[in-house]
Formats: C-alpha cells, sequence, structure tokens
C-alpha cells in the first residue's frame, strides 16, 4: 500500500471532496452562489498572513463599495497594484528581461533567499537580465505592520509600524532615438541580404561612448520562421551570448582615424590600381 503525504495527500482529499458533489448540487447553484464560491477559493488558496489578490481590475464603484465596508469585513483590504509596461514595445526587451506575476510568485530554488528579505510567497520578482539583476533596488521597501490577536488569534487590529518606501529608478545609457535608428537600420539591411544570402540570419551593432565606455546603443535582430511566414524578432541579448570569429577590425578602425584627422570623409573613394 503506497502512503502519501503534504501536497500529494492535500490533492487527493481535494479529488475526493469534488466527487462527492453531484451535478444536481450543481445546478441548484446561482450566478452569485458561483462567484461567492470562486472569492472563497481564492482566499483559501493563500498563505496565512500574506495578501491574496482576490479580484483584480474592478471599478470605481466596486472599490468605493468595498472601501467603505472595511470596516465589517476583518482581513479584507483595498489597494492599488501594479504592473511592468514597455512604453518602446519590443526595443530591448530581450536584455530588459521580465517580470512573475502574483500567479508565479517566487521561485521554489531560491524561495529562502527572498523570504528572509521581507517578500511574501506571490510577489513579483524579476526574472530575468536587467530585471532580476537590479530587483534589490527596484523593489523598494514594504509598509511594515502588526498584527493584535485575542486570545483566540483573532486579528483584532492592526498596527503600522514603519512606512513603506517605493523602489529606485533605474536609468541606463541607452540612447533611445539612436537605438530605435539603428534597429531600423538593421531590419533593413538584413532582410536585403537575407534575401541573396539565406545564412545572413541575424545582425547586431554596439555602440559606445570612447570617452566613457558608456553603452549608447545595443541592437541586434534575427530572423525566425513563424506561422508559415519570415519574421524578424529582438535579439540585443546576442550581442553578450553570440560568438564569432573575428574578422579583420583593423580596417574599421582605419577609417575611423581617417575620419578623426580629417584626412578623409565619409564617401571618399580611392583608385586602388599599379
Amino acid at each position: 500500500k503506497q502512503e502519501i503525504e503534504g501536497k500529494e495527500l492535500d490533492k487527493k482529499v481535494e479529488e475526493l471532496r469534488r466527487e462527492r458533489i453531484t451535478q444536481e448540487e450543481l445546478n441548484e447553484l446561482s450566478k452569485e452562489d458561483i462567484e461567492v464560491l470562486v472569492i472563497k477559493s481564492k482566499m483559501n488558496a493563500g498563505y496565512k498572513m500574506t495578501p491574496q489578490i482576490v479580484k483584480k481590475d474592478v471599478s470605481q464603484n466596486e472599490y468605493a463599495v468595498v472601501s467603505e465596508r472595511l470596516a465589517s469585513l476583518p482581513g479584507v483590504d483595498t489597494t492599488v497594484d501594479w504592473e511592468r509596461e514597455y512604453p518602446n514595445d519590443k526595443i530591448l526587451r530581450s536584455i530588459l528581461g521580465s517580470v512573475s506575476n502574483e500567479n508565479e510568485g517566487l521561485p521554489r530554488e531560491q524561495l529562502d533567499y527572498y523570504l528572509v528579505r521581507d517578500y511574501n510567497r506571490n510577489d513579483r520578482i524579476g526574472k530575468s537580465y536587467i530585471e532580476k539583476q537590479y530587483e534589490d533596488a527596484l523593489h523598494g521597501t514594504k509598509e511594515q505592520s502588526k498584527n493584535i490577536m485575542d486570545k483566540t488569534g483573532k486579528i483584532v487590529r492592526t498596527e503600522k509600524v514603519t512606512e513603506g518606501k517605493s523602489g529606485n529608478n533605474l536609468m541606463l545609457t541607452v540612447d533611445m532615438d539612436l537605438q530605435k535608428r539603428v534597429e531600423g537600420s538593421l531590419e533593413k539591411n538584413l532582410r536585403a541580404f537575407h534575401a541573396a544570402e539565406p545564412m545572413m540570419d541575424r545582425a547586431f551593432v554596439v555602440m559606445m561612448n570612447p570617452k566613457n565606455g558608456q553603452i549608447l546603443s545595443m541592437a541586434g535582430k534575427k530572423i525566425v520562421n513563424k506561422d508559415g511566414g519570415m519574421q524578424i524578432e529582438d535579439y540585443a541579448l546576442g550581442t553578450m551570448t553570440s560568438s564569432y570569429e573575428l574578422g579583420s577590425t583593423v580596417k574599421g578602425a582605419t577609417l575611423l582615424t581617417g575620419y578623426q584627422t580629417e584626412a578623409i570623409k565619409p564617401y571618399t573613394h580611392f583608385f586602388d590600381a599599379p
């Protein structure tokens, strides 16, 4: 006989409970009953003393109705939430990384790391690249409060201990206007050359300020086949993760020296012959 425990046991118990519910009993439930059950289910899915989102994108009327009744709804609160927006759409997305959602919660392999830093299990965090690298700076500090309980363990009131603080802003050195122009040029030339050279399916450009090393543009594009057609995707990450054999870099350096010393100008032509 196989023994089960932990989450597997809870799952099995839940399956047995649901099997006892007949279709006739389900048909007796009204639309309002179902809505209440959904809310109750979401509340039960959370962890003790950890906020659990029951409903998002509420209307102003719903927010007001619940807010004015909070005194008679212990354990319930209304609050604002945030979502990461990318105003420049897909530009640099592979470099910026991504953020988890409240359903994903904290990654299991780093659960202890974040819990000791006052994260909740369903908090959103940076999952990759810049979002992950600067998580500590972007996350901010949470408001801290303590719960006052009676003898039965019921929370009777909550007292604020410290104020919360928003996370820091992170400003990149990338010149967004330049970045857009570089990406546009990459796409245009990649389409043109790919027609004649099918193996040329990606291209990269990195531009730096030679005086201080700041990255002004980091662009990469890759051609992929999707839904039977050709699409160009952001692949800025490839500027760091892809490796290629170096070509004649001295030629580019020679041209740059000529431009800087004004020995030549753009579009200067030389007839190289004996």
